[in-house]
């Protein structure tokens, strides 16, 4: 592959997969990965790492379902070779910190590896990758708590995924898979990096206010005083016991930070009439019900005109569910088709210090001759 940025996309998981990768890779090279749970297994990671050479790493995340050029895939496995001589990584593992004491530590080690890099590589441009476990449901604060470290460095990531869930999830760290545990990247690129955030709703008339959330995390009991679950099934035109996730995605959540829009959604609709969000929400919230604009259309217009070189991308789950409801999926790989890109459907995604649903998250190594 003659590739400045060598990338691969595959709906399966096998030799033919580590050959391309390993004539790809060269000394110090970083490979990003991102492979459905179902189909990378131990023993195929230990032949991959085995193949590269020696100072080289692999990091990455299980997707449920991978995107690459052309491609978005119900499973299979993508990856991208981030060059040596272009751009430098620096990982670190960790758990959610559970107390004052562990954040401070992990402040430490986040900030030594930063200055590391930034005393080493001055003139380079600096970004941050999350590649979240959602298992413990905690990456808002974990994206709140590294963009607040770090302001100065622009933040990007997604939560590993499953198409079922995140019980299986895992991320790679140093080519072994890993479970319960973020991997935060920190990069210096020589090309300038851009982060973005992207989806295909506008806001709606509807306005509603959580008025109860319920004693586990991420559950709204009541909108405007009532019970959620009816309260939005009469927006969206329905009886309550017809209020499916699938009618919830339509016509999702929406927060306004300033001059943005960002998207939650509902998991789950509840016996009880609550609503399971795959993000938080506290009392006193106020919702928009936003309303979808052309997925493909919306996706065709944000994509840039400036020149690209490669990137990493987060899709959301969700939108790749309405995708293949729609008849779309093919339409959204075409887009893809112009661009040197690696990843994968998530399972929430994260964008400067927030945490996102059906949104497509990503960064852009950009400026200069596009790479294809």
């Amino acid at each position: 592959m003659t590739s400045a940025w060598p990338h691969g996309v595959s709906p399966v998981v096998d030799g033919e997969v580590i050959r391309d990768i390993a004539a790809a890779t060269s000394q110090g090279d970083t490979v990003l990965l991102f492979a459905h749970p179902d189909l990378c297994t131990d023993k195929w990671l230990d032949q991959l790492v085995a193949a590269l050479p020696s100072d080289s790493q692999v990091l990455g995340m299980s997707v449920a379902g991978a995107l690459g050029p052309e491609a978005l895939l119900e499973r299979g496995v993508s990856w991208i070779v981030l060059p040596r001589n272009l751009v430098a990584v620096r990982s670190i593992l960790t758990a959610t910190p559970a107390d004052s004491d562990e954040w401070h530590l992990l402040a430490n080690r986040v900030l030594e590896a930063e200055h590391e890099l930034a005393d080493r590589y001055p003139d380079r441009n600096g970004a941050m990758i999350l590649f979240a476990t959602g298992q413990d449901r905690q990456e808002e604060l974990m994206a709140a708590r590294l963009y607040l470290l770090l302001p100065s460095l622009p933040l990007v990531g997604g939560s590993a995924a499953t198409s079922i869930g995140q019980e299986s999830t895992f991320v790679i760290s140093e080519g072994r898979k890993i479970a319960g545990r973020h991997l935060i990247l920190l990069i210096r690129s020589v090309v300038p990096l851009e982060v973005f955030q992207h989806h295909h709703f506008e806001p709606g008339d509807e306005r509603l206010v959580v008025t109860a959330c319920g004693d586990t995390p991420r559950v709204v009991v009541e909108l405007d005083g009532r019970r959620a679950g009816d309260v939005l099934a009469a927006v969206l035109g329905c009886e309550p016991a017809e209020l499916t996730v699938a009618r919830c995605s339509e016509r999702p959540f929406g927060i306004r930070l300033r001059d943005s829009w960002y998207i939650r959604s509902v998991m789950d609709v509840r016996p009880d009439g609550a609503l399971q969000f795959a993000c938080d929400i506290s009392e006193g919230t106020v919702l928009c019900v936003m309303r979808p604009t052309d997925l493909a259309g919306s996706l065709e217009a944000f994509l840039p005109s400036v020149p690209i070189q490669a990137g990493v991308l987060f899709h959301c789950l969700g939108r790749y569910f309405e995708a293949d409801r729609t008849g779309k999926v093919p339409l959204l790989a075409a887009q893809l088709g112009d661009y040197a890109v690696a990843g994968g459907n998530t399972f929430g995604e994260q964008y400067m210090g927030l945490h996102l649903n059906h949104t497509l998250t990503g960064l852009w190594f950009a400026g200069g001759q596009r790479d294809e």
